[in-house]
């Protein structure tokens, strides 16, 4: 690459590709940073119609019972005690669950309501850059849970819900909960491989939650 040449990268209908971690990660940051400058906040810029979809605990939704939308959860015991749980709290809301090495967002995106984030993800394309936005956040004494909806530029449509609880026999459980469809032909096109790398990160942030609580 001659000096002074931009990274080589490539837009498809406003998705956001990049071929090495590093130029991911700054296009993520430059992306944040843009969003963050936003003085208003609109349904319009999710790309999907249900913003809160997986408002129920377990992730499900009458709203996305058509046979297009696949709706996934996936729990875990990843500890006990009042202890375990504020530590698991404090696991979601520096993204624990996504430090995965082929996914990432930024620890220190705050948790709050129309926050923007940014998943890096390296996928069937080399890297992607994701955007979202928090849609809720909810606490209790007993449960922590938030969920970001995709928005315009994301290879998938959708929403994606975090939780840990505190059971009454003093298990604590970690919820990755999502409703999703492809948002772009990329994604249809390689959507078996999309199932299993959603399957993947499911499996991948229990052992994350599980490795923060040590």
């Amino acid at each position: 690459m001659a000096p002074g040449m931009p990274p080589l990268s490539f837009s498809l209908t406003s998705i956001h590709v990049r071929l090495s971690k590093k130029s991911a990660r700054q296009h993520a940051s430059s992306l944040l940073l843009e969003r963050r400058k936003r003085t208003s906040f609109s349904q319009a810029d999710f790309n999907y119609p249900l913003p809160g979809i997986t408002v129920s605990s377990d992730g499900n939704s009458s709203n996305a019972s058509s046979t297009s939308w696949k709706s996934d959860s996936t729990s875990a015991v990843i500890g006990s005690g009042r202890s375990d749980f504020e530590k698991a709290t404090a696991a979601l809301q520096k993204w624990k669950m996504f430090q995965l090495g082929w996914a990432e967002v930024d620890p220190e995106t705050p948790v709050k309501i129309h926050e923007p984030v940014v998943v890096v993800a390296r996928a069937v394309v080399p890297w992607t850059c994701n955007p979202l936005e928090i849609v809720y956040v909810h606490k209790t004494k007993r449960e922590f849970a938030f969920a970001h909806g995709t928005c315009h530029g994301h290879l998938l449509r959708g929403e994606e819900r975090f939780a840990v609880r505190l059971d009454d026999n003093g298990d604590v459980v970690y919820t990755v909960s999502a409703v999703s469809q492809p948002a772009h032909i990329a994604s249809k096109l390689t959507y078996p491989v999309v199932r299993l790398l959603q399957k993947r990160f499911a499996e991948d942030s229990v052992k994350a939650m599980e490795r923060a609580l040590l």
